[in-house]
């Protein structure tokens, strides 16, 4: 201290660049403190030669730093704290205004001298962009550290409408970094969402509510809560209809549209997700690589959709098409979580269509991509679809340990929808390697779970494979039970492709009279349905069964 007051007026250029930091640029410094340039130039020389300082240069930045932390902490401490409050203030606004760049790239820097110039409001404005700004480099951690800072600043102050608003995009911020990060099925993201619903909901129902009612659906659906996320969208849809804009429809209908093919309502599911994308295509914003939610694309999200319904239901050239479109539009956008998305869900479809190949080489960059960048979400789902496709390239052990290790990280999440889903690939690996009897014991807690949960889009695969052990077994009567089972709620469902396994299969258990009377009655009219599908394991298969009648 003794050192700085013998500098005279040099002293007061050291205390405004403690204020700023350990280390200050020569412009922003000129800037808060206003002297002549001559005047600045003299007292910087000062505090150089007298050892307090050290000169940088960064290309053509010309910055100081002090020397000592204990130099800066002194200098600092002897300003008054009014003092103090007032230059973090104007170093703040200086920032904002003359160096908007740097207050661009180091917001929370920003967000620092705000929070000691007692300017709540602003200081949480700017760590919610240091927030966005961590997630978007994938530093999670820090991101909801920083919210977590903005929310502790927010009980400081007296509750007011201000107050809430700016909770509600701290909520909001805090959701979708949660969603991005542990996955929309984390306890953390639902409390996030749901605190920012009420806060919507006090607020007077603020535009802010469609993202919302989205983030919150998105958590319900993963929770396997389809009620509660089908009121959500309807409210979505309904709030949507009130106003001009277009995006809310989107997210109405993605999440119609997803929570109906979950629950096995394909038809209706692919109107809704059709009309999402079409909305979407439509919105001139969104065109421009506007997106519509945080976290994942839409339009991505509703041909990840798009396409595992359209296959389900034996469109299987357009369902390819989707998955595709789907990456090709999200790699055009660049965020890759949504990229990881789209990804997952080809190697699904690709699955589903029984393109082992094909699955494994986008199960793999899905998980690789997934594992680098620290996404959750992706990394349990692309595992069990990677297992999934190793099994069936007669690797099984490897498949089976890839299979139960995507299982346990997709449980870890706290997810509780594509469970049965999982069980179905878990079983068909175990039927792979001969253990029959845990594949039975599989398949019946994968269909308990179906009834209790109310996911139904994989019910009938999961009665055909269970109908196949059976007969492996020799008990033809259960077996023809499961199979015709299998058959009707396929139909029900408008899921051809899962009709037309189960068909497959009960023509091969049947005895000849029966069996020719189901080659006529639904193997043969299935079979035509398809049309030139020959590139299909499936048709391929009923084609087998169908030349081997006729001969």
């Amino acid at each position: 201290m003794s050192r700085l007051d013998r500098l005279g007026s040099a002293k007061a250029v050291a205390e405004i660049g403690a204020v700023i930091g350990r280390e200050f640029s020569y412009e922003l410094l000129a800037k808060v403190a206003d002297l002549p340039e001559e005047h600045l130039r003299d007292e910087l020389y000062l505090l150089v030669d007298a050892g307090l300082l050290v000169t940088r240069r960064s290309t053509a930045v010309l910055s100081y730093a002090f020397k000592h932390a204990l130099v800066r902490d002194a200098a600092y401490s002897s300003l008054l704290k009014k003092r103090q409050t007032a230059l973090h203030g104007r170093i703040a606004r200086i920032l904002i205004d003359h160096f908007p760049e740097t207050a661009e790239r180091q917001p929370e820097m920003v967000a620092d001298h705000f929070r000691s110039a007692n300017d709540v409001d602003n200081a949480v404005d700017y760590l919610v962009k240091a927030a966005k700004l961590s997630a978007r480099r994938s530093g999670f951690v820090e991101a909801i550290a920083q919210l977590e800072t903005a929310s502790g600043l927010l009980a400081s102050v007296p509750r007011s409408k201000d107050r809430l608003r700016l909770e509600l995009s701290v909520q909001r911020t805090l959701g979708g970094i949660y969603a991005e990060y542990r996955g929309f099925s984390s306890a953390e993201c639902g409390r996030a969402y749901t605190r920012a619903l009420e806060l919507c909901r006090e607020l007077g129902d603020p535009p802010e509510i469609f993202s919302v009612l989205s983030g919150l659906g998105s958590f319900e659906i993963t929770r396997a809560g389809f009620a509660r996320c089908q009121a959500l969208a309807e409210e979505c849809l309904s709030r949507a209809a009130a106003q001009g804009s277009k995006p809310p429809f989107v997210m109405g209908h993605l999440l119609l549209g997803g929570t109906l093919f979950l629950t096995g309502r394909l038809a209706a599911a692919r109107t809704h997700l059709e009309e999402a994308v079409l909305i979407y295509e439509q919105d001139q914003a969104a065109r421009r690589g506007k997106q519509v939610l945080y976290v994942q694309d839409q339009k991505s999200t509703g041909l990840c959709y798009l396409g595992l319904a359209l296959t389900i239901m034996g469109h299987l050239k357009e369902g390819l098409q989707a998955a595709e479109k789907s990456l090709v539009h999200s790699e055009a956008l660049g965020g890759l979580h949504t990229v990881n998305f789209s990804l997952c869900y080809l190697a699904a479809a690709h699955h589903i269509r029984g393109d082992a190949v094909s699955a494994l080489k986008r199960a793999t960059e899905s998980l690789e991509s997934s594992r680098e960048q620290g996404f959750a979400t992706w990394i349990g789902i692309s595992q069990m679809i990677r297992g999934a496709s190793l099994v069936a390239g007669d690797r099984c052990d490897e498949g089976l340990a890839e299979l139960r290790e995507g299982m346990s990280a997709h449980t870890a999440m706290e997810a509780t929808t594509y469970q049965p889903f999982a069980m179905a690939l878990l079983a068909q690996g175990l039927i792979a390697a001969k253990r029959i009897d845990e594949a039975l014991d599989i398949l019946g807690r994968a269909l308990t779970v179906t009834e209790a949960t109310g996911e139904r889009f994989y019910q009938a695969e999961l009665l055909r494979l269970k109908g196949e052990v059976l007969a492996s077994l020799g008990q033809t009567a259960p077996a023809e039970e499961c199979l015709r089972g299998a058959i009707d709620i396929s139909r029900s469902q408008e899921a051809r492709l899962f009709e037309l396994r189960s068909a497959v299969s009960l023509c091969r258990l049947l005895d000849e009279p029966r069996r020719q009377a189901a080659l006529q009655d639904n193997l043969g009219p299935l079979r035509a349905w398809f049309g030139d599908a020959a590139d299909s394991a499936d048709v391929r298969g009923a084609e087998a069964i169908l030349g081997d009648a006729r001969s």
